[in-house]
């Protein structure tokens, strides 16, 4: 058994819980008052959060019942998530500058503190990767992040909504 095993398979089963509303919000969200490549941006941003908090959730598990992988897991996937989050947070800038270029993305507020917890995030795990840090802990607080990052994602796709008319 690994350490966090229990609350692993929380976080895993409130994942593909998020992904599934994320997937029907994506499809049948409609009025939003966010621009089309926007809107489509942000709900791809909510599940790949989603997914990754939920892979990232049974990586460890799975890697887990293996007797002899069992001791490392946490030096196996903390650095594996850390790649993720840095490769994952280039994409979103490089994505966010091209939107913003064509006219097509309203930065929220809360945008640039995004990037520092990230590369925040990034280096703690690598330092969980070398033992400075306590790998479990450490790994499922990456894990939580990335399903705060879905939910702030939904919450700009249900706030920035067209006014209905009177009726």
């Amino acid at each position: 058994m690994i350490d966090g095993q229990n609350l692993l398979h929380t976080l895993a089963e409130v994942s593909i819980a998020f992904t599934g509303f994320s997937g029907v919000v994506g499809v049948f969200g409609g009025g939003s008052a966010l621009s089309e490549p926007e809107r489509n941006f942000r709900v791809r941003l909510m599940i790949v959060g989603s997914l990754a908090a939920f892979f990232g959730s049974l990586i460890p598990l799975v890697l887990g019942q293996f007797e002899s992988l069992a001791p490392r897991v946490w030096l196996l996937c903390c650095p594996l998530f850390a790649t993720f989050v840095i490769l994952n947070s280039l994409s979103v800038y490089r994505q966010t500058r091209a939107l913003a270029s064509a006219g097509n993305y309203s930065r929220p507020w809360f945008a640039p503190i995004i990037y520092p917890l990230n590369l925040f995030l990034a280096l703690a795990l690598i330092g969980a990767t070398f033992a400075f840090l306590p790998g479990h802990s450490v790994y499922i607080a990456a894990i939580v992040w990335h399903l705060a990052l879905a939910s702030i994602q939904f919450l700009v796709l249900v706030v920035r909504t067209m006014p209905r008319p009177a009726v």
